[in-house]
C-alpha cells in the first residue's frame, strides 16, 4: 500500500484540487494522510468533510503550525503503507501518478522513484497534461549517483518520488530549517548503495508556482537557512566542488536579499549580512569560479571587497527592477 502524505496549513483555495487528484488516482491501493496544522482559514472544514466521505483519507488536526517538516514526520507516524510518497496540499497529481511509479518501482528494483514534473500558476486552473507521445526516459542507478547528479542539479525535493518505507525507517525531515529541509531528507535515505530510479519523462507531478517568487518576499532571518543546509549537506557528503560552490552561491543570494532591503531595515540585518561573507571566505577558492552561476563571480569580488558598495548598487538595481515590472 502506498501512504500519501499530505500536510495542510491555509491552503483552502486549492486543498480540494489535491484531495481530488488523489482521489481519481488509477492505482487504487492506497490511503492519504492528512496533517493539517491549525489553519485560519477553512482548510480544516474542508479535510474534514473530505475524510468523512472518503474512507482512504485520515486527518489529524495540530494545535499550531509547527512548520511544513513537523507535518510531514507527524504524517510518516502515522503511515500503515509499506510505500511512501508526499504531496503539497496546493500541488495535485496527473491521476496514473501513483501507478507510473508503482509499476517503475516494481520493474526496476528501486527503492526510490523520481517522476517528473510540471509547473502551474497558481492563480491558473488545475489542468493535467497528457504525455502519450513522450517517453518515461527511464534511468537506474545507485543512490550516490543520485545525489551527486539530479539531486545536486534541482531533483531535491521530496515531492514527485515514491519511496520505500524501509529505507526512510525513523529518519525525519528537519524540524529547525525552513528552506534545503527536502534536501537533507533525501540525502538521509538514498545515500549508501540505495537504488534510484529517474522518470523525468513523464511529468506526473503539478507543482504550482509563485508568480510573485521568493526573492520578492522581504528577508528574515529564517532565509539564512539557505546556507545552513547546504553547510548541512557539506557535513554529511563531505566538501567537494559542487557542495562548496552552492554554498557560496546561497550566501551571495542571501546577501542579495539583504541588500533588497531598505535603508533602514537593512541596517538590521548586519550581523545576516556578515555571516554571508563570512561562509563566501570559508568556502570560496578560485577553482570555483566556472561553478558560480553567471554574475556571480563579480558579486563574490565585489561583496568581499566593498559590502557597502555592493548593498548600494544592488539597491538600486532592485529599484529600477521594482519601476520597470511596475
Amino acid at each position: 500500500m502506498i501512504s500519501v502524505l499530505i500536510p495542510v496549513y491555509n491552503c483552502e483555495r486549492y486543498l480540494l484540487d489535491a484531495l481530488e487528484s488523489v482521489e481519481s488516482q488509477s492505482f487504487r491501493n492506497y490511503e492519504a494522510v492528512l496533517v493539517e496544522a491549525g489553519s485560519t482559514d477553512r482548510s480544516a472544514s474542508i479535510c474534514d468533510s473530505w475524510c468523512v466521505a472518503h474512507s482512504r483519507f485520515k486527518c489529524v488536526h495540530l494545535k499550531n503550525n509547527m512548520g511544513v517538516s513537523f507535518s510531514r514526520n507527524k504524517a510518516l507516524s502515522m503511515a500503515e503503507g509499506d510505500m511512501i510518497a508526499f504531496l503539497d496540499a496546493d500541488d495535485f497529481y496527473s491521476p496514473d501518478a501513483l501507478s507510473v511509479m508503482y509499476d517503475t518501482m516494481e520493474r526496476t528494483g528501486a527503492d526510490m522513484v523520481s517522476c517528473g514534473y510540471f509547473e502551474q500558476h497558481q492563480h491558473a486552473a488545475t489542468d493535467f497534461i497528457e504525455m502519450e507521445d513522450e517517453g518515461l526516459d527511464l534511468r537506474v542507478m545507485e543512490g550516490a549517483r543520485f545525489v551527486n547528479g539530479p539531486m545536486l542539479n534541482g531533483d531535491s525535493h521530496c515531492w514527485g518520488k515514491l519511496f520505500k518505507r524501509n529505507i526512510i525507517g525513523d529518519k525525519k525531515f528537519p524540524e529547525d530549517l525552513t528552506i534545503g529541509e527536502d534536501m537533507l531528507f533525501l540525502l538521509s535515505v538514498t545515500g549508501g548503495n540505495k537504488r534510484v530510479s529517474t522518470i523525468y519523462g513523464y511529468k506526473g507531478y503539478g507543482y504550482r508556482t509563485n508568480p510573485e517568487g521568493a526573492m520578492l518576499k522581504p528577508f528574515t532571518p529564517k532565509v539564512m537557512d539557505q546556507i545552513t543546509c547546504w553547510e548541512r549537506a557539506a557535513d554529511i557528503m563531505g566538501h567537494s566542488d559542487r557542495i562548496d560552490s552552492a554554498v557560496v552561491t546561497n550566501a551571495v543570494l542571501t546577501a542579495s536579499r539583504i541588500s533588497q532591503l531598505p535603508f533602514l531595515k537593512k541596517g538590521r540585518y548586519k550581523k545576516e549580512l556578515q555571516i554571508c561573507r563570512e561562509k563566501i571566505r570559508e568556502y570560496y577558492r578560485p577553482e570555483l569560479r566556472n561553478l558560480l552561476p553567471e554574475g556571480y563571480p563579480v558579486k563574490v569580488d565585489l561583496l568581499m571587497s566593498t559590502p557597502s558598495l555592493y548593498s548600494h548598487l544592488y539597491s538600486i538595481l532592485s529599484k529600477g527592477k521594482r519601476l520597470v515590472n511596475g
